[in-house]
């Protein structure tokens, strides 16, 4: 399989990815986690939102805990 891959080929190619776009879909994938766990949860908005980005930060205050039903 070496004998296929030119490795330094694949060393130089960077992907470059605007820092925007990945604050953008950052903030996508926590306020879709906040509605999700607003509509499962008897939380606010707000609360499920904190509480996504809280868990994907890896914070993890244990201030707001799933309740299973």
């Amino acid at each position: 399989m070496k004998q296929f891959i030119n490795w330094d080929d694949l060393a130089s190619d960077k992907a470059e990815v605007p820092l925007v776009l990945v604050f953008a879909i950052l903030l996508f994938y926590i306020a879709f986690g906040g509605l999700l766990f607003a509509s499962f949860e008897p939380w606010t908005y707000m609360d499920a939102f904190y509480f996504c980005f809280v868990s994907l930060t890896t914070i993890g205050f244990g201030d707001f805990v799933p309740e299973s039903q």
